[in-house]
């Protein structure tokens, strides 16, 4: 029997004792239905189904994007170094 299952059989026999006037009863079972959705509601965020808070993510931690300086290995360069000093001649005879 799921967790959510257990939790509306005890929400209803709280209200049928709440109805015959038994309190103490209706509380004790009133008290275990929400623990169990409480419960079933921390299960379903461990492994992701429901976002932790609203606008969260639910994808896992290895699925996220890394946000970060990345890393710090040098890029290659998108000219040649005879491009390279073409261009820093055009700019030097820009600037003068």
């Amino acid at each position: 029997m799921s967790a959510l299952t257990r939790a509306a059989k005890a929400l209803s026999l709280a209200q049928t004792y709440a109805e015959d006037g038994a309190v103490v009863s209706a509380i004790e079972y009133g008290t275990e239905a929400m623990a169990l959705l409480f419960a079933e509601r921390d299960r379903r965020m461990k492994i992701g189904l429901i976002p932790a808070f609203p606008g969260a993510s639910t994808a896992p931690a290895s699925r996220k994007m890394v946000t970060g300086p990345g890393p710090t290995f040098a890029k290659p360069r998108p000219h040649s170094a005879a491009t390279r000093r073409k261009m820093a001649a055009a700019a030097k005879a820009r600037n003068k």
